[in-house]
């Protein structure tokens, strides 16, 4: 017997990518990791230098709008978990290389405590929140489109996958 493919509908919003939720997530996150990465340097480092709160605010920054591509980015379902991943790296790297090298162009001395510290501190806050995030927002978006899809399958057809509802 043939694969029967049914004729396509549109996805149920639940199952497409919920950029508008995500998008508070980042602006939610970002905040909180850019206000924990000043309070960690002002522990270590009262007062804090001008320099290095210029550093960390512009790499921390430069970030925070990195985390929004997947919101930008119009990537399917399969591929916004993906998306959410590859900007999670990026945004690793922008921060630590954008904070050396503005650390050299810096015309005032950094302490490397005041600085690093609090770029782990704040990249580890949005990991952490992003990560859980993205899961919850994933495994949301995995049991609509399965929803969907039991309710497209005709009994004794059988799909694309080979198995056979019954």
């Amino acid at each position: 017997m043939p694969d029967v493919i049914a004729p396509s509908r549109p996805l149920p919003d639940a199952a497409r990518p919920p950029r508008g939720l995500y998008a508070c997530v980042v602006l939610v996150t970002g905040l909180l990791a850019l206000g924990a990465a000043v309070l960690m340097a002002r522990v270590l480092d009262e007062p804090t230098s001008a320099a290095t709160r210029s550093v960390m605010l512009i790499a921390l920054g430069a970030g925070v709008l990195v985390s929004f591509a997947p919101v930008v980015i119009r990537g399917s379902g399969e591929s916004w978990g993906m998306i959410v991943l590859a900007t999670s790296m990026v945004r690793a790297m922008i921060v630590m290389g954008g904070a050396a090298g503005l650390t050299m162009l810096a015309d005032r001395p950094i302490r490397d405590e005041t600085l690093w510290l609090p770029l782990v501190v704040g990249l580890v806050i949005f990991l952490v929140i992003e990560s859980g995030a993205a899961v919850y927002l994933l495994s949301r978006m995995d049991k609509a489109r399965r929803a969907f899809a039991a309710s497209r399958s005709v009994p004794g057809v059988r799909t694309l996958s080979g198995s056979v509802h019954s």
